[in-house]
């Protein structure tokens, strides 16, 4: 197996204590933090894996394929120099030293004796070499979570809030006017499109979508008020055509203040993650069909967004595109004609900046 994997698996373990704490915990019982030591020469200039655990020192030999008996005299061989630094004080002298060979396989006995008469007598010294196996494809994999990742990244996944454009513009107005207003008097005013029967609960779906750009804030009185970018927004609105008439209800400068919005904060919420993650389907699907074909879209960005076991039938994926779909067209990053999907300018500009700030949010 390569020695270039055998050295990255070094690394993940040096970098996550957690990891290795998890595969010692196989052996031993380890109550307080592990704390990596920096890389001792503890052998002809050879670099090892050394852990303080408190009074206990853990000596880590690293093997990615099949455990051979020389391994075991390897690791002795390394204990005991580590015995003779600690005399020498170049290592604080611990309480106990644990020998460890891990490996993938360990046909023969797990553990082997130290085998070092020539040894220095330490105390508490158990003589010695624990092997230990672990799984290569379990490290990489919660490498993945802990050490690639963060957790916010694998629990981002796209929110529908029920709506299919940002219909929040006379609301915004309104308080523009009116100042902080109670969510009763809300229902009351003249911020609905259309006929609505349940207003309490459409007002909440506006209020989620402007929560969403951090365009209102809500005290704890229920009281609704506009933010300093929700001021700036509400001073944009369309010119020309009364709110009844306007076809997208945001203007052109909204669409690009909440494009801008995104751009910076490509990780703040679940709504905005599917947003950005439609267009950017479209974007990776230009490269094998252009214009894309919504029934591509649907198993596509199903598949980006990690939903492949939560929206199983057909029906909700061609929800799901529609509504995430229509969302990315009224702030002018997508086209749809017909049945196939296009990419704006404005589109393909807001990927290539994410490209960018996406990765600065999750380092």
């Amino acid at each position: 197996m390569s020695k270039v994997l055998e050295a990255e698996i070094r690394d993940i373990l040096a970098t996550c204590s957690d990891i290795t704490k998890e595969i010692l915990s196989k052996r031993f019982e380890i109550t307080g933090e592990l704390l990596l030591r920096s890389k001792e020469k503890i052998l002809n200039g050879r670099s090892d894996l050394i852990f303080d655990a408190g009074n206990t020192l853990f000596l880590l030999e690293l093997k990615v394929d099949e455990a051979k008996i020389q391994d075991f005299i390897q690791t002795s061989r390394y204990c005991k120099a580590l015995i003779t630094m600690m005399t020498e004080g170049q290592l604080p002298k611990y309480k106990l030293i644990r020998p460890c060979l891990l490996s993938p396989l360990i046909s023969d006995a797990k553990d082997h004796p130290c085998e070092k008469e020539s040894c220095s007598t330490y105390e508490f010294c158990n003589k010695v070499i624990y092997g230990i196996e672990y799984d290569i494809g379990e490290i990489l994999n919660k490498f993945a979570h802990v050490g690639i990742f963060p957790k916010s990244f694998f629990s981002l996944t796209p929110v529908n809030l029920g709506a299919y454009k940002f219909y929040f513009n006379k609301m915004l107005k309104y308080l523009h006017e009116n100042g902080p207003t109670n969510i009763e008097e809300l229902t009351k005013a003249p911020i609905f499109y259309g006929n609505v029967k349940n207003k309490y609960e459409r007002l909440r779906v506006y209020i989620r979508e402007a929560e969403i750009f951090e365009l209102i804030k809500l005290t704890n009185e229920e009281f609704v008020d506009l933010t300093e970018s929700g001021k700036i927004y509400s001073m944009d609105a369309p010119i020309g055509c009364s709110d009844d008439k306007w076809p997208d209800k945001i203007s052109r400068k909204q669409a690009e203040f909440l494009r801008e919005y995104i751009v910076n904060n490509p990780l703040k919420n679940k709504t905005i993650y599917g947003i950005y993650s439609f267009v950017e389907s479209i974007m990776d699907l230009s490269k094998n069909i252009y214009p894309v074909p919504s029934n591509e879209m649907e198993t596509y960005f199903t598949w980006k967004v990690g939903k492949m076991y939560d929206w199983k039938n057909k029906r909700t994926r061609s929800y799901q595109i529609r509504f995430f779909g229509q969302y990315s067209e009224q702030l002018g990053l997508t086209k749809k004609i017909s049945d196939r999907y296009y990419i704006t300018p404005s589109g393909v500009k807001l990927i290539q900046h994410l490209q960018l700030n996406k990765i600065k949010a999750m380092l």
